[in-house]
């Protein structure tokens, strides 16, 4: 006779769609990091964006700032060539009243006469152009370049009774390398006023020298 066996339980009942799943919590767990990653990826993009803007944004700044920069200093360069030129025509201006007043020659008279007119014409201009743009040059700072060299020269000429020759010599020396002056500037400048202006002095000079070549450029 077999000993009296409990039996079995019965088997538990399978979830149904109504009923709550017991194991819910292991699918929603798998499934948040999913979700969490596509945030976190979604907040990479946009931090990437920010980035990218302001990296596109300093580099504008600092392309502007070079811009600005190359263009300031552009400017004051032609400004400072024209008030060395102004300088070197005062020179020449105060150098031809030299020889207008110790020239011996009629031929040295008048070439420091027509000299003296011609730079001192440009030199007008000059100033007028620097007036513009704001600088105005008193008589101290446009005789800056006055020579105690070239009084020595002349006045031993004239202990010498060389006057006219040194004088001429001298003059021209001084007249190609104001012509030199000019055309540097005319070669670096855009502005079709100033190069009108430059251009005729050139063209001044040349007369004075004997040089035929009429382009600065």
């Amino acid at each position: 006779m077999q000993p009296n066996v409990p039996p079995a339980p019965p088997p538990a009942p399978l979830p149904t769609g109504n009923g709550h799943d017991p194991y819910d919590f292991i699918f929603s767990s798998n499934q948040q990091p999913k979700r969490g990653l596509s945030t976190m990826l979604s907040g990479n993009s946009k931090k990437q964006r920010v980035i990218i803007a302001l990296f596109g944004s300093v580099v504008f700044i600092i392309m502007a700032t070079v811009a600005f920069s190359l263009i300031t200093s552009s400017g004051k360069s032609s400004t400072q060539a024209l008030i060395e030129l102004a300088q070197e025509q005062t020179e020449l201006v105060r150098v031809t009243d030299t020889g207008v007043s110790k020239a011996r020659s009629s031929a040295a008279k008048n070439l420091a006469i027509t000299t003296r007119l011609s730079v001192h014409t440009s030199q007008l201009d000059t100033i007028a152009l620097l007036k513009k743009s704001g600088h105005k040059l008193g008589v101290k700072q446009l005789g800056l370049k006055q020579s105690a060299q070239t009084d020595q020269q002349l006045s031993a000429a004239v202990t010498n009774n060389t006057f006219d020759e040194v004088f001429t010599e001298l003059l021209h020396e001084q007249l190609v390398a104001y012509r030199a002056s000019l055309q540097k500037i005319y070669k670096t400048t855009t502005n079709k006023t100033k190069k009108q202006i430059l251009q005729t002095s050139f063209n001044g000079v040349g007369l004075l020298i004997g040089d035929q070549t009429t382009q600065a450029n």
